[in-house]
């Protein structure tokens, strides 16, 4: 084992990278640590999330962003100083009896007590991605629009907001796209969203994730070993590069267990109803929910116990696990079994897009107008006005009504097509502007013809674009096992 024992441990078993190294030594002290103090097949249980698997979680089996559902996020159980984290509602099931194992360990002296294993408690999990976006479109983007880009004769060409968007455009052709992203899909596919974004990750610590020297004396300790084993038996996987960070595998039988549940054992929780000190019955919350438990169907996890979700079905039985899940029941494709659950569990970003982004673009012409409402323009002369003349211009904002609802000026036909406009850029695509104009007449058939309310054409357009023009980012099926590095 790499992460070796305190006793065993060489300067050569020592990784010094940080971000404070120079970039030479960065590289020459993180090959180390990957091929020397946790190189692959150190446990059976290991993702990379910098590397192979940076996708993982982000990205559906149709290849296209995800975020989770919010309807699919549980609370979860120990957590520091008791704060409230979420995670997709099978991996808060899994933690809770994963953080519990760890403490019976440490009560009974196999874990020790002053390892981070012994009783951890979670200090990350999952993570909006809505106000890191919002952060990164008022932070990076916009102010270089306003202060950078417009300047100058740019000004000038700004009167209305047709003409901010022909601007915008050029801007982000020019300048955003060389190094960043405007869509949230896209947002989500760059290395900008955290993993924590997926519902699926949650972290142990709060450490420095660049310091080498600590993920090796503070996790790599005597209980490393064990800890990792068990943490398999619970279904997650140790990331390489943040020990302390935990991802939910979608492919182990035991993460599974937690989606479909097991045959139940057991009822835990005082959830009768009290009688008080005067003999009057103390009425329960009518929500309140007992814990139901059952124990592993896995040759060699038998002893392992599960709490697991549980229902009243159609007949009135009680059942175990989440019905949304229940189609992998019938299948061990692994594919398969992804595609369950991220068409319960996710939904992909495409689809609202343009409902985050259309309310900056309001809010950044707004400001720009706001701030200089009169333009002054020269109009070279003629042979009316040989000398030519000034005027000045009055620009005017805009309401939520001049971008918003099929019958507004700048609707779904300007929202379909400027989607198509930023992510085949995104994308980097290619297409010519002939074969633009033929891509964008053909969604513009889709809307017009399709039978259906606006809405409803409206998504069936975006979708139209999105499978044929955009198509899936990776083609790759990203198991977490067999990912690889497939962007160029």
């Amino acid at each position: 084992m790499a992460f070796k024992d305190a006793g065993e441990r060489l300067a050569s078993d020592m990784s010094e990278g940080s971000n404070e190294l120079s970039s030479e030594a960065v590289f020459r002290e993180r090959k180390k640590y990957r091929d020397v103090v946790f190189p692959d097949g150190m446990i059976d249980n290991m993702c990379d999330t910098w590397g192979k698997d940076r996708f993982y979680g982000k990205i559906s089996p149709r290849g296209n962003a995800v975020l989770p559902m919010g309807r699919r996020l549980k609370p979860l159980r120990y957590t520091t100083r008791g704060r409230n984290f979420l995670a997709l509602n099978f991996v808060a099931d899994a933690w809770r009896d994963l953080a519990e194992r760890l403490r019976e360990l440490s009560d009974t002296g196999i874990i020790f007590e002053n390892s981070p294993w012994s009783s951890p408690d979670i200090h990350k999990a999952y993570q909006s991605t809505n106000y890191d976006y919002d952060e990164y479109i008022k932070d990076a983007v916009f102010p270089v629009f306003t202060e950078v880009f417009m300047d100058g004769e740019k000004n000038t060409k700004l009167r209305d907001f047709n003409s901010f968007m022909d601007l915008f455009s050029e801007y982000y052709k020019d300048i955003v796209l060389r190094a960043g992203v405007l869509t949230r899909s896209a947002y989500v596919e760059s290395a900008m969203a955290s993993p924590l974004c997926s519902g699926l990750v949650i972290e142990l610590g709060n450490d420095s994730y660049d310091d080498d020297f600590l993920k090796i004396e503070k996790y790599g300790d005597f209980n490393f070993n064990i800890v990792a084993s068990i943490a398999s038996q619970y279904g997650f996987l140790i990331d390489r590069n943040v020990p302390w960070r935990l991802v939910a595998d979608l492919s182990s039988k035991a993460m599974q267990e937690y989606m479909i549940g097991v045959p139940i054992a057991g009822i835990e929780g005082d959830f009768l109803n009290q009688l008080d000190e005067c003999r009057q019955v103390m009425r329960n919350n009518p929500s309140y929910v007992p814990d139901f438990f059952g124990y592993s169907q896995i040759p060699g996890f038998e002893d392992v116990r599960r709490h697991i979700h549980a229902y009243i079905d159609q007949a009135g039985e009680l059942e175990p696990g989440y019905p949304a899940y229940y189609p992998i029941k019938n299948t061990s494709n692994q594919q398969e079994i992804a595609s369950v659950v991220f068409s319960q569990a996710f939904e992909e970003t495409w689809k609202t897009d343009m409902d985050y982004l259309s309310p900056y673009f309001l809010k950044i012409y707004n400001s720009y107008v706001g701030a200089y409402p009169i333009v002054s323009i020269y109009l070279p002369g003629d042979p009316v006005c040989p000398l030519g003349k000034q005027i000045t211009i009055q620009r005017e904002p805009i309401t939520t009504r001049t971008i918003a609802g099929a019958s507004s000026r700048y609707g779904d036909r300007w929202s379909y097509k400027t989607f198509y406009n930023i992510r085949t850029e995104e994308r980097r695509k290619g297409y010519s502007i002939t074969q633009d104009g033929v891509n964008l007449r053909d969604a513009t058939n889709i809307y017009d013809f399709r039978t259906g309310n606006p809405a409803s054409r409206y998504t069936a357009t975006l979708r139209f674009i999105q499978n044929n023009f955009l198509g899936p980012l990776v083609n790759k099926f990203l198991n977490i096992r067999t990912v690889g590095d497939i962007l160029s």
